[in-house]
């Protein structure tokens, strides 16, 4: 892989960094008002992967393939996990968002429901701890973790052209200005190769 297709790969991975803090952040603050439950995973996680598999699976290698299926069966069990079914507005908007992007560009996709969506569901999983949320179990974070770092590993699989990672990466930066991620959510010490001098649990909550 030469640098110019790494950093592309590395910008698409650090902006689901950059909406994980943004969710991290709002659960800190208590400013989250709808949050993932069973609901997110049937309109999200469970429509969207079927329709990868529907629009892309014979095109696809076999690795892509397996990650496919297991990613599909696991929204399935988060779908089913909790009587947590009451809808959502802010679900049926993602959801339109990822099955347009996944309808012009699997990798667009991939950038965008599992390397974006999937980190955010962890960080409300964490900081959010929410009763009616699949992810904050055992199992549903662990889920949460292997989709996310899978994505990755299939993207990089794939070997993508370079147009392809940028237009992944222009649906990345629409779907982060939708979750309302700023200027703040973009500082994560460390991810430029600076040294961290931060002392003390505070420091480190910013």
């Amino acid at each position: 892989m030469d640098d110019e297709k790494f950093e592309l790969i590395r910008q698409i991975h650090l902006n689901g960094i950059y909406a994980m803090k943004h969710v991290a952040l709002r659960e800190l603050r208590k400013e989250v008002r709808d949050h993932n439950t069973s609901w997110w995973d049937c309109r999200i996680g469970v429509a969207n992967t079927a329709l990868a598999k529907k629009l892309y699976y014979d095109k696809l290698p076999r690795f892509a393939q397996r990650f496919l299926d297991t990613i599909h069966a696991q929204e399935l069990c988060h779908c089913r996990m909790l009587n947590s079914l009451k809808p959502s507005q802010v679900a049926e908007r993602i959801a339109e968002f990822h099955r347009k992007a996944l309808e012009d560009s699997f990798v667009a996709w991939l950038a965008c429901q599992p390397l974006i969506g999937e980190k955010m569901a962890l960080a409300t999983a964490i900081w959010g701890q929410h009763r009616d949320d699949p992810h904050a179990t055992l199992q549903g974070a662990i889920s949460e973790e292997f989709h996310q770092n899978q994505a990755l590993a299939v993207l990089v699989a794939l070997d993508p052209p370079v147009e392809e990672l940028k237009k992944a990466l222009r649906y990345q930066e629409k779907l982060l200005q939708m979750l309302g991620v700023g200027e703040e959510d973009r500082v994560v010490i460390g991810a430029n190769g600076e040294i961290c001098t931060l002392v003390g649990w505070e420091a480190h909550m910013k």
